[in-house]
């Protein structure tokens, strides 16, 4: 959504958080420069529903997505195993 406005920006990090017995892959998805309501939309579309579902059964994952007035915010947390890790780097 960000890339559809003129001033809008993507902000992509990551790190690896040791915090807990597993390590985790935290990976944050910051969109900017938009005027949203900061409500959350009546219908899900295909990256909510990747984020909410697919994440969370399939890999074992947490997510959180905020609707804020400047645009959405997404956070995800992956178990750091091998298979998501290694994966990831190829």
């Amino acid at each position: 959504m960000a890339l559809s406005t003129e001033n809008g920006r993507i902000t992509v990090d990551w790190r690896i958080d040791n915090k807990d017995e597993q390590p985790r892959l935290v990976f944050q998805w910051i969109e900017t420069g938009m005027k949203l309501s900061g409500d959350k939309p009546k219908r899900k579309g295909f990256g909510t529903e990747l984020l909410e579902r697919t994440l969370a059964y399939d890999l074992k994952g947490q997510a959180t997505l905020e609707f804020r007035q400047d645009g959405p915010h997404a956070t995800v947390s992956l178990p750091a195993v091998e298979r998501i890790i290694m994966g990831s780097l190829r």
